[in-house]
């Protein structure tokens, strides 16, 4: 067997970690491709020059200098202390204003610049204005970040990639109508205060504009995503969104702002139309000065988070929702109204936990699940309009803490025992704080062949036709014996439009001229 000794296999070893290292340092020297050449512009700024393509048509992209700087790994390099391989120094390789051209020549051939490399401009501290040829349509990732660029010009770009022109001194950018893509972190902490989005965007990816301190931002047609972040917590306080937004996550996720971070939007409005609209996680969560908002009838689903922490009042869910998701109101506050759509069939845990202003609620007959905790921490006194003929299931204080809270369910008529009965309904039923409440509506009584109600079922118009005498006053109630429609017509016949009101049983109750009353019921679809 062939042995080494000690001083040989030492210095074997010591041999391998030079190379090592004089490996890695030449590494740090020139980590990028190299550039193929240099030339000044016309005013005898240098510029360095990659070659994109080789064949007609010929192009290049204006690429980082390396003649001089000393840089081992690319962004991010935060981990790096000066001195040491990793840390990037900043370079004053250019004055206050400078002019990319649109084409150059090199060895006797001519080149179309069409693009900004990687880093082209990475710490470059002596930049200002940049004014970019049309034939640029592409800026790389991290091409002028963490440089002074202040202004830029760029006529004809489309595509836009991660971080270009993070932490640098941008104020204000316009961006060209050429424009269809915005990369991750594209401004992420530059100093933009206002930005226009051009329709021809149609994502605004993570982190588009975090850190920015944007106090205006206007939307155009065609917008189809915001992503998570896309703003940070802009300081703007009106927002609004287009009908061709399809999917909106504006607030950003916990964890990424404390509680004396200022959050200004007060005002939101989203466009009415044809696009299925849903609201991510996080939504609209944790901004105090929303009071209020509009949802239109696109919209679909809720994420999670979606208004938890908001200071919203008052919020009439869409009729295509099926699922209040896990904590969507959370904390809700100053929440004292919410209406719940028709076709509603599951509240998810926490949904409204700790929404102490909201008193009372009127639960839709389609529900059919009620999360963990979905009402707790409400306030003491609350009222539970359940129009489920089927109790829904509900799980662990769901609708509140049975011994601490008084609670009134009013249910439909006879479905005390139902209710009692059910999945999870068993710390209500056997709770003295809590009383079950049948709500029945009056006997129908009415001549048939004197009155008549049609049609019944209804989903739009109904009609009320009286034989025997003129109608003085219709009057329709639900079934808790609320006063939902009030008409007096002329004549003996009256038309109730109730196409906005929610599925169900109602009482017509009809006073004619003579001072006698029919009442009758009808089934809204």
């Amino acid at each position: 067997m062939k042995t080494t000794n000690s001083k040989t296999g030492k210095m074997h070893w010591l041999l391998t970690a030079l190379l090592l290292t004089v490996t890695l340092f030449a590494a740090a020297q020139n980590p990028y491709p190299p550039y193929d050449f240099k030339q000044a512009n016309a005013d005898g700024d240098t510029l360095y020059y990659r070659i994109t393509s080789s064949t007609a048509p010929y192009t290049v992209a204006v690429t980082r200098c390396h003649d001089s700087v000393y840089h081992s790994l690319p962004f991010p390099t935060a981990a790096f202390e000066v001195g040491m391989p990793g840390f990037v120094y900043p370079v004053y390789d250019y004055d206050s204003l400078l002019v990319i051209p649109a084409s150059v020549t090199h060895n006797g051939v001519t080149y179309s610049v069409t693009s900004i490399d990687n880093e082209a401009f990475f710490e470059q501290k002596g930049l200002g204005t940049v004014i970019l040829p049309a034939s640029i349509d592409t800026i790389y990732n991290t091409a002028f970040y963490s440089s002074t660029l202040s202004h830029i010009e760029m006529p004809a770009v489309r595509y836009i990639e991660d971080y270009a022109f993070g932490n640098t001194n941008l104020a204000n950018v316009n961006l060209p109508p050429s424009l269809t893509w915005l990369g991750f972190g594209a401004f992420v902490s530059s100093n933009l205060q206002s930005v226009e989005i051009p329709g021809s965007v149609k994502v605004l990816p993570d982190e588009c504009f975090m850190w920015c301190p944007l106090q205006q931002i206007i939307l155009h047609e065609g917008l189809e995503r915001v992503e998570q972040n896309a703003f940070g917590i802009p300081l703007v306080d009106t927002l609004v969104f287009p009908s061709t937004l399809s999917y909106l996550a504006l607030s950003p996720e916990t964890g990424f702002y404390t509680e004396y971070t200022t959050f200004s939007l007060s005002c939101v409005e989203i466009a009415d139309g044809s696009t299925p609209l849903e609201l991510g996680a996080w939504c609209f969560a944790r901004f105090p000065n929303l009071h209020s908002i509009s949802l239109p009838n696109r919209v679909t689903q809720l994420g999670e988070y979606c208004f938890a922490k908001s200071g919203l009042e008052s919020i009439v869910i869409p009729p295509a929702i099926q699922s209040i998701p896990e904590f969507c109101f959370y904390q809700c506050d100053s929440l004292h109204h919410v209406q719940l759509p028709d076709g509603l069939e599951q509240i998810d845990n926490s949904a409204f936990r700790i929404c102490g202003m909201l008193q009372e609620v009127t639960i839709p007959s389609g529900v059919q699940s009620i999360g963990f905790w979905a009402f707790l921490s409400g306030p003491s006194n609350r009222i539970f309009n359940m129009l489920c003929e089927v109790p829904p299931v509900i799980e662990q204080s769901a609708m509140g803490s049975a011994n601490l809270d008084t609670i009134l369910f009013r249910i439909p008529c006879h479905t005390t025992a139902d209710y009692q009965n059910a999945s999870g309904w068993s710390p209500y039923a056997s709770s003295s704080n809590v009383t079950f409440g049948e709500q029945c509506t009056a006997v129908e009584d009415r001549d048939p062949e004197t009155f008549a109600l049609f049609p019944n079922p209804v989903g739009e118009v109904l009609t009320v036709e009286s034989s025997s005498d003129n109608i003085s006053r219709v009057e329709l109630y639900d079934v808790f014996g609320k006063l939902v429609v009030t008409l007096s017509p002329e004549g003996s016949t009256a038309n109730i439009h109730v196409g906005n009101l929610p599925a169900g049983v109602y009482l017509v109750r009809t006073t004619l001229r003579d001072g006698s009353v029919q009442t009758g019921k009808v089934m809204k679809l």
